[in-house]
C-alpha cells in the first residue's frame, strides 16, 4: 500500500454524487443512532466522517448543535447544500489535523470510519485529537466491524456488492478484495458499472481491528470502555457478532 489514506479518499470522492447515492439507502443503523442520542441527551454532537450526511438528516433535530467534519471538501460542500439546517455546522477538516476548539458531549465515528486509519501514526493523531475535543463527561461511540474468517478471505474475481440509482440510471458496484496480513488491511477494488461499461474504478483499503487490539489501542490513548455491543440492536458482543460498537470515555 504505497498511497496514503488521503490519496485513496480523494480518488473515491472525486464524484461526490456517485458516492452519496451509493450509500443513500443504507439503513442498518438508522434506528440505532437516534436511540443513542436519546439515551445520552447531548447538547452538542460531533460526527467524524459525515460522508453523504445521512446521519445529519436523522439526528440534527435531536441536539442543540450538530457539528460534522469530513476530509473531502466535495462531500462537505454536498452536505452543506443538502442538509442546510440552522443548528448544523459542517467543516472540511481531517480529524488527524483537527482545528476545532469546542468540547463535545457526544462524538461519533459511525459506519467503519475508524477502519480508514491504517497506521499507528494515523491512530495516534486520531485519538490525540479526539482527546482534545473531550471533557471528562464526553462519550465517544466507535462503530466498526467485528472481523470474521470470511472478512479476511481474498477474492480475485469481481462480485456484485451493491446496486443503486443515479439520475434514474442503474449503477451496479462490483468488488474484489486482497488481504495484507502485515498491515491487517483489506484492499478493495471497486468498479462502478453502467450499461456494461466501467464508469469509475477506485481502490479503498479497509483496516481490520481485532477486538483485543482495539482494547489495547484505547488503553494506550487513555480511554476506558463504558459499554460494548455486537450490533445495532444493542445485543451483547460475542465472537460471532457482526459489529463492534464501543462506548468509551477519557479516563
Amino acid at each position: 500500500m504505497t498511497k496514503s489514506y488521503n490519496d485513496y479518499v480523494k480518488e473515491l470522492y472525486k464524484n461526490s454524487e456517485l458516492y452519496a447515492n451509493e450509500f443513500a439507502t443504507y439503513k442498518d443503523d438508522i434506528y440505532f443512532w437516534p436511540k443513542v442520542v436519546s439515551k445520552i441527551k447531548p447538547k452538542n454532537l460531533l460526527e467524524v466522517g459525515i460522508g453523504n450526511g445521512r446521519l445529519i438528516e436523522i439526528l440534527h433535530d435531536k441536539v442543540e448543535k450538530y457539528t460534522g467534519i469530513d476530509f473531502s471538501k466535495e462531500m462537505v460542500d454536498y452536505c452543506k447544500i443538502k442538509h442546510n439546517y440552522k443548528n448544523v455546522y459542517l467543516y472540511h477538516q481531517n480529524i488527524k489535523e483537527c482545528r476545532l476548539k469546542e468540547k463535545y458531549d457526544l462524538i461519533i465515528l459511525p459506519f467503519n470510519v475508524i477502519n480508514n486509519f491504517y497506521t499507528q501514526k494515523d491512530l495516534s493523531k486520531l485519538f490525540n485529537h479526539i482527546n482534545k475535543l473531550c471533557s471528562n463527561n464526553t462519550i465517544v461511540v466507535i462503530d466498526t466491524l467485528n472481523p470474521s474468517i470470511e472478512d479476511l478471505l481474498e477474492h480475485t474475481n469481481f462480485v456484485q456488492t451493491n446496486q443503486f440509482t443515479l439520475h434514474e440510471n442503474i449503477i451496479t458496484v462490483y468488488e474484489n478484495k486482497k488481504f495484507n496480513n502485515l498491515t491487517s488491511t483489506c484492499i478493495y477494488t471497486k468498479r462502478y458499472i453502467f450499461n456494461n461499461e466501467i464508469i469509475k474504478e477506485s481502490i479503498l483499503p479497509n483496516r481490520i481491528f481485532f477486538h483485543q487490539e482495539l482494547l489495547l489501542i484505547l488503553e494506550t490513548y487513555g480511554f476506558e470502555i463504558m459499554k460494548q455491543f455486537g450490533d445495532y440492536n444493542f445485543e451483547t458482543l460475542t465472537s460471532r457478532s457482526r459489529k463492534q460498537i464501543l462506548f468509551i470515555r477519557r479516563k
